[in-house]
């Protein structure tokens, strides 16, 4: 037979287990150990599956423990193992620290090396390092910046290379191509292929041959002679460049601007260089040190632009600069340069010089330097600078002041420039003279226009379009006719004479002199007639007039008519005693209409202003709003006034009255409302209630069926019950009546109250005592207040007394005793089984405080009085301290030990001990010493029908093993029928089981609980203790079912895990026992974020799965402007969501500005309506600031969606 052992059984020394398979422990406790049967260095002991000891070798998973000692040098604490030796291989360790060898360091030519360490510039002492080629020395610095005077110990060979950027260049002799030194007087000159020594040419009356020299110093060929005595004009072929000296040298023609200590504004893009700090010299407005450009002017063909910039960095990776030219990058090839001064860290560099090549420009060209570095912190002192090669604006830049003798002199044309210009004179008609000008005369090339401050003699000039500001003129004799575009102005003194005839628009003023008649053929047209005290006698008939103005009274024969355009009526106004008839607008105060659909009749005036309606004393005064000429439809909406003894005010639609204003102030909707004291205002709609209040604004209240009276009396309004609810004076009262007749007195009842500082009072003012509470009465009656009685009278004698906090006394209690000297609280349980018990669904049951700063604050007692629990006030916790035949039990309870523990053990966090194995980080010390282990005969221990036997004497060692059969029985006999069989692989039965039922034919094993609590518990220490394995490929492969049936926990064979899925009432609660909603959660939930260390740009597509999560965070900061990101999952979200379903999504950003952000997305690759918080996408947030964007998306039918976007940025 098999004895099972549950969890560990302790044998004293005269006992022993004899003809045992195998045996598992946790430990194995003696003196000494001894196995029989081992005795050679090939045999092993094996403890459990994971520890053999072999070849005086112990080895296991791992070791743990907060301390073990063997003896007394070993010790095993905090996973380590130490000892005073250790013997055998360490070919298997790891971790060794360098520190911990004898020879933790190297040394290469001079540089000494801990192991694992490193030297970015190790100093080398290469002194014996013989035939070393440069070539295998990486990253040496081969320009000369440390020295400032350098020397060469003999011939430097150019080795058919060239030098740049030279400054100032001294040697004693220049050598041509040909190594020839040219003679005195002679010149370099370019052969095409070289340099060659050329002797200039010298003779009277030929002139001289001159080296050309343009600004800066720069060789560019030789001149032809030029004989300046009997030259009037010079002529140069295109080839060749002539340089004249007339006076001085020719000046510098160009600009240059400088930045000290510029700081880049941007990285990873090519970026202008604007805000230079001024400017050097500039002739010509080349430069504009704002954005950082030079512009060419008129007369420039050819020029040459350089540059010095000198960084201070910190290692940029990227550092490069270039030119460009109107706006786009001017090339090497094109001649321009590119300078990269990538890494340069500090101001140790001299700065790189940039030039570009001769370029040929037109008028409006511009160019400036770019940049493009990797990081904003550098900054750069440099100049740059553009200078004039070729054009005709050299021409104007000799540097001198005279000129002689020149028969031609050629000049620009140039009448387009906005300026004041001074024409030059000279002192007489011939000989040598001086130019002169004056301010007085002045002529601008752009407008035409010449201005002389004074004019003396005769003008003869063409026919002029217009003379202007001509001064006084003493007499004009014109011989054809006056044009005038504006008046002709006398000084009132001053006739006109001899006119044949007048021909005017307008007469204007008195007419005076003696008129001998207006005639005309066959009328007179008078376009404008004014007369001060005019007559007419008889009839004046005209028709069709445009204006007649302050003619007193007009009378018309018909009635005034206005077809069209208003009629206009000044100060004084209109009186009408039979009518106006229009058919356009009419106009008082004003020429604009109002609004165009109430533009009939208009009324303006800057003061006050209206429309008066008089009526009768008894007659109504009213505006109607019809839509028809007959019927209730005349009168559709009005508003109307009925003068009368109680006159009032009545607003209606649809031929109905719908609120009525008395002359007391009240109004009624749909109802008249009764007349309340004259100091109160009501709002009363129809008959179900009103809103009132006092008109010194201390009482309002809303009611039903009352009203306040002339008298002050409340009053019914119709036959039924009344209430109200009013407040004065910072109380709140309600109350009712019982039914009663219309116009009669109100006997009210108050039912409840609420005062200002929140006292609730009950039928009235009765707000109870301290302590009190409301009782309800039950339906027939109203609630009351109550006293709670307390367990002794109130209070008296000093035991208990109730108040606002509960129940509680200022003396010792005692439960179960009369006792209570010693302590606040004594509780004699007597022959009960519990004292106290502390029951709650959440939060701290049991708590000790106390503010002692030493001894004992809590303990657990024994019979005699000795703590068996006992805790210091310094958070010490002992536990049996006091006596030996104590023992402490942990998921035992009858403890045998000092420290009896059922379960596994855990000391600090390396070391673990669980089923029989000890588990640590590392084991430490020699095992030579362990003695008594002995060995049992070679043998196959085990089978198919055997098991392994130890066998233990009385000293606790195993003195054999042997093998014992496994014999079968039990229900049918080793297997027979069918029903259950043993082997080695257990207890097994090729039929259906049940356990506490014989009917087990509709499944495989049927546990029938009966009135038990439980049917099946599973128990272990570790691994899987629960699994369920099925080959379905679909359907339901496990289930738990309520009463009826359903299952309330499901799982298919496709993996989906379904909680309450079939019953709406079913509820799942985690971190609770119930919950009242669908899914109740007590406790933290977490979401794990979905991290990418890249920008969403950089992914392809910029795709979001969310099955790898529903929050995801990109940390790189986002430099790929508007984004459309496409949200999908590896099904797709179509597939995933049903109709109804929805998904929130939330991506988390860094933009680099404002430009990069989110302004659309897609769902499943497809295109998607956004609804966005606001209207719009909004633009990202700045710089190192996050932004949070929200998308929640709603199916709402088949591939289609609704996603509701946020963004929300943090910074």
């Amino acid at each position: 037979m098999a004895i099972k052992i549950s969890n560990s059984t302790i044998i004293d020394d005269s006992r022993q287990i004899v003809n045992a398979g195998i045996i598992t422990a946790t430990k194995i406790v003696g003196t000494a150990l001894s196995i029989s049967g081992i005795g050679t260095v090939g045999d092993t002991l094996k403890v459990g599956t994971a520890i053999t000891a072999s070849g005086g070798i112990i080895t296991a998973t791992s070791f743990s423990g907060d301390t073990l000692k063997v003896g007394t040098a070993i010790t095993a604490s905090g996973g380590i193992i130490t000892a005073t030796s250790f013997s055998g291989s360490g070919a298997t360790l790891n971790s060794i620290p360098n520190a911990a060898l004898d020879n933790k360091s190297v040394s290469y030519g001079g540089i000494t090396l801990d192991l694992g360490g490193t030297s970015a510039t190790p100093a080398f002492n290469l002194t014996n390092a013989t035939n070393y080629p440069y070539t295998s020395l990486t990253g040496i610095v081969t320009h000369i910046v440390g020295d400032t005077t350098p020397q060469l110990g003999g011939d430097l060979d150019g080795n058919s290379k060239s030098i740049y950027s030279v400054g100032v260049l001294t040697a004693t002799q220049i050598a041509d191509g040909n190594s020839q030194v040219g003679a005195a007087g002679s010149v370099l000159s370019s052969t095409g292929t070289g340099l060659s020594w050329v002797e200039q040419s010298s003779g009277g009356g030929s002139g001289i041959g001159s080296v050309g020299i343009q600004s800066g110093g720069v060789f560019v060929g030789y001149a032809k002679t030029i004989d300046f005595a009997s030259a009037n004009n010079v002529t140069v072929s295109d080839d060749e460049i002539a340089t004249v000296s007339v006076g001085s040298s020719i000046r510098f023609v160009g600009a240059r601007m400088y930045n000290d200590d510029y700081s880049v504004t941007a990285s990873g893009s090519w970026t202008s260089v604007t805000n230079f700090d001024g400017t050097s010299i500039d002739t010509n407005s080349f430069a504009n040190t704002t954005n950082g450009t030079f512009t060419i002017p008129a007369g420039v063909s050819k020029v040459k632009i350089s540059t010095i910039i000198r960084v201070a960095a910190n290692g940029n990776t990227n550092n490069q600069w270039r030119l460009y030219k109107n706006g786009s990058i001017f090339t090497v090839i094109d001649g321009g340069f590119n300078i990269d001064l990538d890494g340069t860290s500090g101001y140790s560099n001299p700065g790189a010089f940039g030039q570009t090549a001769i370029i040929s420009v037109v008028e409006g060209d511009y160019f400036n330097i770019s940049y493009y570095v990797s990081s904003t912190s550098l900054d750069v002192d440099l100049w740059y600078q553009i200078e004039v090669i070729e054009g005709s604006l050299l021409g104007h830049y000799f540097s001198s002041t005279n000129v002689t003798n020149a028969n031609n002199i050629t000049v620009q044309a140039n009448n387009s420039t906005d300026e004041t210009v001074y024409p030059i004179f000279v002192d007489g008609a011939t000989g040598v003279q001086g130019p002169e000008s004056d301010t007085g005369l002045m002529y601008n090339p752009s407008t035409g226009i010449l201005t002389s401050s004074v004019y003396s003699g005769i003008i003869t000039t063409a026919a002029q379009p217009n003379i202007t500001s001509v001064g006084t003129l003493g007499a004009l004799t014109v011989s054809g006719n006056i044009s005038a575009n504006g008046n002709i102005v006398g000084d009132n003194s001053t006739d006109i004479t001899n006119i044949n005839s007048v021909s005017a628009t307008t007469l204007s003023g008195t007419l005076t002199g003696t008129a001998t008649g207006l005639s005309g053929t066959p009328d007179i047209t008078i376009r404008n007639l004014v007369g001060v005290g005019a007559t007419f006698t008889g009839v004046v008939t005209y028709e069709d007039v445009t204006n007649v103005d302050s003619l007193g009274i007009v009378t018309a024969r018909s009635g005034v008519v206005v077809v069209g355009g208003g009629v206009s009526i000044a100060d004084g106004g209109l009186n009408v005693t039979s009518g106006i008839t229009t058919f356009q607008q009419v106009l008082i105060g004003t020429s604009d209409a109002g609004h165009g659909s109430a533009d009939d009749l208009t009324i303006n005036n800057s003061g006050n202003g209206g429309i008066t309606i008089r009526t009768g004393t008894s007659n109504n005064g009213a505006i109607f709003f019809a839509d028809s000429t007959s019927g209730d439809a005349r009168f559709d909406g009005f508003v109307q006034y009925n003068h009368g003894t109680n006159p009032y005010m009545i607003f209606g639609t649809v031929s109905d009255e719908r609120l009525r204003i008395t002359s007391g102030g009240q109004i009624g909707i749909q109802k008249t409302p009764k007349e309340w004291n004259a100091d109160y205002r009501s709002l009363q709609i129809h008959d179900a209630g009103y809103i009132a209040g006092s008109t010194d604004d201390s009482f309002v209240a809303i009611g039903a069926n009352n009203y306040l009276d002339a008298s002050g009396n409340y009053d019914y309004t119709n036959n039924d019950f009344a209430s109200q609810l009013y407040q004065v004076d910072g109380t709140l009262v309600f109350r009712s009546a019982a039914s009663g007749t219309a116009d009669n007195a109100i006997t009210w009842s108050e039912k409840f109250q609420i005062a200002a500082a929140g006292q609730i009072g009950l039928g009235g003012a009765n707000y109870g005592s301290s302590g009190q509470v409301i009782t309800s009465n039950g339906s027939g009656s109203a609630p009351t207040w109550q006293t709670v009685s307390g367990g002794g009278g109130g209070g008296a004698s000093g035991v208990w007394e109730t108040n606002a906090t509960g129940i509680n006394t200022s003396t010792n209690v005692g439960i179960g005793t009369t006792t209570v000297s010693d302590a606040t609280l004594v509780v004699d349980v007597g022959t009960a089984s519990t004292a106290v018990v502390v029951q709650g669904s959440e939060g701290q049951l049991f708590s000790v405080t106390n503010s002692l700063s030493s001894g004992s604050i809590f303990s657990v007692n024994d019979i005699s009085g000795v703590p068996s629990i006992d805790v210091d006030a310094d958070g010490t916790i002992q536990l049996a301290p006091y006596s030996t035949t104590e023992y402490i039990g942990l998921g035992i309870t009858n403890p045998t030990s000092k420290l009896h523990v059922i379960g596994d053990v855990k000391i600090g966090t390396a070391i673990t001990a669980s089923s029989g194995i000890i588990t640590a980080t590392s084991f430490s010390g020699s095992g030579a010493s362990l003695t008594g282990l002995t060995g049992a005969s070679a043998a196959t221990y085990g089978d198919a029908s055997n098991v392994a036997q130890i066998v233990v004497n009385s000293d606790g060692k195993i003195t054999g093993i042997s093998n014992v059969s496994i014999s079968g029985g039990g229900g049918g006999g080793g297997g027979a029928s069918g029903v259950w069989e043993t082997n080695t692989t257990g207890i097994n039965t090729s039929t259906n089981v049940g356990i506490g039922t014989t009917t087990a034919s509709d499944a495989t094993l049927v546990v029938d609980v009966g009135t038990a609590s439980t049917a099946l518990v599973i128990k272990g220490s570790e691994g899987q203790l629960f699994s369920v394995t099925n080959n379905l490929t679909s359907g339901s492969i496990f289930a738990v079912n309520d009463i009826s049936g359903v299952p309330s926990i499901n799982v298919d064979a496709s993996g989906d895990v379904q909680l309450g899925p079939f019953n709406a009432t079913d509820r799942v609660a985690i971190g609770q026992t119930s919950s009242g909603t669908k899914l109740g959660v007590k406790g933290s939930i977490s979401e794990r974020v979905y991290v990418v260390n890249d920008e969403l740009s950089d992914i392809a597509s910029d795709r979001i799965n969310i099955d790898d999560g529903n929050v995801q965070y990109y940390s790189v900061a986002e430099d790929g402007g508007t984004l459309t990101p496409d949200i999908t999952s590896t099904n797709g979200l179509n597939n995933d969501l049903a109709i109804g379903d929805s998904v929130t999504v939330v991506v988390i950003i860094k933009p680099n500005s404002t430009s990069d952000k989110i302004t659309n997305i897609t769902i499943d690759g497809s295109a998607a309506t956004e609804e966005w918080l606001g209207g719009s996408a909004p633009d990202g947030g700045a710089s190192g600031s996050y932004d949070v964007y929200t998308f929640f998306i709603l199916k709402t039918a088949d591939a289609t969606f609704l996603p509701l976007c946020n963004k929300v940025n943090y910074a």
